[in-house]
């Protein structure tokens, strides 16, 4: 009896404390967002009359770069700088130019790694002695690409090894203090080395996630990318340290666990203290992705969707794994951990459910970028692999629970069971698999067109952008083109339109502001021609400010007049 009030005293303080942790952390949140170019050595656009011994940029916050984070190239895409990338700061970066350049106009092309650990690039131009013959620069043809197959696969898998083993670890202990706190000590103690095993796999993952997150800002290969310049500088940055929390949170559980482990049974009272490491690795993975930059309801909807999931999923695994090793006694402790375990699960379908269709619609936007983007098919994937497990679930909630709580059921219904939620934690697995994908690319990153074909209407979706061209009347001559930017405010947007099936390079337009409204910003082209039918391939360039710019493509069909 004098255990129950040090019980509920123990899950007090645990509570207290990782709400003060919670709150620290989502405040701290609000203030991480894609780095931003602070100044620039030349300035944008700056005519200089002595050539500059080094390009040198400054963001405003600390970024991850790799060997062609800062290049520099001649209006012949001629690179001219050394290629010795120098860090004077955390939110520094500069290469040296080589000596000797003639007058002209000189593209900074850039590439480094921000707070959401996505790459953020763009381009800026400054002259020697006067403007050159491409004064805009040739930023559009020099940006790079990304990090090669060799690097992104096996970060992928590290991605879904890492969230199996924080889903486990956290609805492990969910599991031990609620579905199975009657189970015999025996069992307790096996199962606690389980959760303590998957707190361990994550720490271990730590170190890999540091390296391959380098490598993969680099766009550098394993070989290339390994090198402790490249993880010194993720060590600087928010991602690296969220890595590190986790790691070093993941540790502390791990050891807790194999502690309680070896505890006798009459300090039990101890164990509700794991779940403060628990709920702090809880926030991790809202921390290290898409929702520090959503905002504080992205952010909010994030560790809902991690919190439902890790009872839904690591719950599920606890409970099965359990009944596998209960023995003889498996099926009584079903009696009493099944209905406990689908109560909470349904809770946890139902917020899992909300919180991922609100924080899709805040990733995605628009249902074209669902069906045009790596980010949205990749959603669509995770949602029609959850349908036949929302199926599986109604149907063990209908009918095989009820005869397990009962102690009625028979072998078969016994043995139907196992089948049902084995074929559950697989479906569940793939599910992560995709997860671990999805995380890996920007919302909304591809440029999306209608998914009926060219057709006079493109639908552009660049991160943070949707922008949607109409030409009209959409037939080979003069047309006026209506441009909506949708996203953040605007400084420029430029458009060219190439024919490439007839030979006809990208020709700029004459691109014109129209008018601004919240979250929008609307563009005209008056007359523009497009003298021949065929599908155009156009090109737009947001810039958000005088350094920052991204840039979309997509297709036009203008028929036969």
């Amino acid at each position: 009896m004098s255990r129950n009030p040090l019980r509920r005293g123990a899950v007090r303080r645990s509570a207290t404390a990782i709400a003060i942790v919670a709150a620290a952390l989502a405040a701290a949140s609000s203030a991480w967002a894609h780095a931003t170019v602070v100044s620039t050595d030349p300035a944008n656009d700056k005519i200089v009359q002595t050539q500059p011994r080094a390009v040198t940029m400054t963001f405003s916050e600390s970024v991850e770069t790799g060997s062609d984070s800062l290049r520099v190239f001649d209006s012949n895409a001629k690179r001219v700088d050394t290629g010795a990338i120098d860090r004077p700061a955390g939110d520094q970066v500069s290469v040296p130019l080589k000596s000797g350049l003639p007058n002209g106009t000189y593209t900074v092309a850039w590439r480094v790694v921000s707070a959401d650990s996505h790459p953020v690039q763009g381009s800026f131009v400054f002259h020697i002695g006067a403007p050159g013959a491409a004064p805009g620069g040739i930023g559009s043809e020099v940006l790079g690409a990304g990090a090669p197959k060799t690097v992104t696969v096996p970060f992928d898998v590290i991605r879904f090894l890492g969230f199996a083993a924080l889903i486990l670890a956290i609805g492990g202990v969910v599991s031990l203090l609620v579905f199975l706190k009657d189970a015999n000590p025996r069992l307790r103690r096996r199962l606690w080395g389980v959760d303590a095993g998957a707190a361990g796999l994550l720490a271990l993952l730590g170190p890999l996630t540091i390296l391959l997150e380098g490598a993969s800002g680099a766009g550098l290969g394993i070989r290339d990318g390994f090198t402790w310049g490249l993880s010194s500088d993720v060590l600087g940055t928010r991602f690296g340290h969220v890595i590190v929390a986790r790691t070093i949170l993941a540790l502390v559980l791990c050891i807790f666990a194999l502690v309680v482990r070896g505890l006798p049974e009459r300090d039990r009272g101890l164990e509700e203290a794991a779940i403060v490491p628990a709920g702090a690795l809880l926030l991790m993975p809202s921390l290290a992705g898409h929702a520090s930059v959503s905002g504080t309801a992205g952010f909010v909807l994030d560790i809902a969707h991690v919190l439902a999931a890790s009872i839904w999923v690591g719950g599920l695994a606890f409970v099965v794994m359990a009944l596998l090793m209960a023995g003889e006694g498996r099926w009584p402790l079903a009696t009493r951990c099944v209905p406990r375990f689908s109560a909470a699960a349904v809770g946890s379908v139902a917020l899992l459910l909300v919180a991922g269709v609100i924080n899709g619609y805040l990733q995605v936007r628009s249902w074209n970028a669902l069906w045009e983007t790596t980010y949205g098919q990749l959603l669509v994937v995770k949602v029609a692999l959850v349908l036949p497990l929302l199926a599986l679930g109604a149907f063990n909630n209908k009918f095989s629970v009820p005869a397990l709580k009962a102690g009625i059921a028979s072998v078969a219904e016994r043995r139907r069971f196992l089948r049902l939620v084995g074929v559950e934690l697989a479906i569940m697995a793939t599910v992560l698999a995709v997860t671990a994908v999805l995380v890996s690319e920007p919302p909304a990153k591809a440029s999306a067109e209608s998914a009926t074909g060219a057709t006079n209407t493109a639908s552009i979706i660049v991160d943070p952008y949707h922008v949607i061209v109409t030409v009209t009347p959409g037939k080979a001559g003069a047309n006026d083109v209506a441009i909506e930017a949708h996203g953040p405010p605007l400084a420029e947007l430029t458009m060219s339109a190439a024919l490439p099936a007839k030979g006809i390079p990208p020709q700029k337009l004459e691109v014109e502001q129209t008018g601004t409204k919240p979250g929008e910003t609307d563009f005209a082209v008056k007359g523009a021609s497009f003298a021949i039918p065929g599908d155009y391939a156009i090109t737009v360039t947001l810039r958000q400010d005088e350094f920052t710019e991204v840039i979309g493509k997509g297709t036009i069909k203008i028929s036969a007049p």
